[in-house]
C-alpha cells in the first residue's frame, strides 16, 4: 500500500482503462491483504532473525527484497488519462485543487481525519517495538504480536468489499467526524 494514494490511483486508473472499475474495492482489498500479510510475515521472521543473530543482519537482508521491488516499479506502465493537465501551469493546478477542497466539506473532513489518524497510527506503529523492547518483552514476542496484528488487518482487507456491499458505500462516512 502507499502512503500518498499513488498506488490506489494507479490501480483505479488501470481498472478504468480496462472498463472494470466495479472491481476496484475487491482488487484494492486484495492488495492491502497481501501487503499486510507480507508485513506480518516479515515482522515475525525479522524478529526471530534479529533475536538470533542481530538487528543489523536483519536490516542487511531486507535490502535485497527492497531492491527487487524497486526494479519491479520500473516495469509498471501508467494507464492513459482522459483529462490532460500537463498543459496547466503547476501553481494553477494547485490553486484549482485548493478551490475544490475548499468547496467540498466531505473532502475537508477526509483530509482532517486522514491527517489525525495517520499521525496517530504512524507514531504508534513506529514506537510500539521500542516501547515493548524497553518494557522487557523479547523480540520474538514482538514479532508474534506484529504478525497477529497484520494477519487481522489482512483478514479485514480481504473481506472489506463484501462488508461494503452489505452495509453500503456510505458506511465509511459514519466513522468520520
Amino acid at each position: 500500500a502507499s502512503f500518498m494514494g499513488v498506488l490506489e490511483a494507479f490501480i483505479y486508473d488501470t481498472l478504468k482503462q480496462m472498463h472494470q472499475i466495479s472491481r476496484y474495492n475487491k482488487v484494492q482489498g486484495k492488495v492491502y491483504a497481501i501487503n499486510d500479510f507480507m508485513m506480518g510475515s516479515c515482522g515475525l521472521l525479522g524478529a526471530f532473525i534479529a533475536a538470533a543473530i542481530s538487528k543489523w543482519f536483519t536490516f542487511l537482508i531486507s535490502v535485497f527484497p527492497l531492491l527487487i521491488a524497486l526494479g519491479l516499479c520500473f516495469g509498471f506502465k501508467e494507464p492513459k488519462h482522459s483529462k490532460k493537465i500537463y498543459g496547466q501551469r503547476y501553481f494553477s493546478h494547485i490553486k484549482e485543487t485548493l478551490k475544490f477542497t475548499w468547496n467540498h466539506v466531505q473532502v475537508k473532513w477526509i483530509i482532517l481525519f486522514s491527517a489525525i489518524a495517520g499521525t496517530f497510527t504512524s507514531t504508534t506503529f513506529l514506537m510500539n517495538s521500542v516501547y515493548f523492547e524497553k518494557s522487557g518483552i523479547s523480540l520474538q514476542y514482538i514479532g508474534i504480536l506484529y504478525a497477529v496484528m497484520f494477519a487481522l488487518s489482512a483478514l479485514g482487507a480481504s473481506f472489506y468489499h463484501l462488508i461494503e456491499k452489505k452495509l453500503g458505500e456510505k458506511f465509511g462516512e459514519k466513522i468520520m467526524p
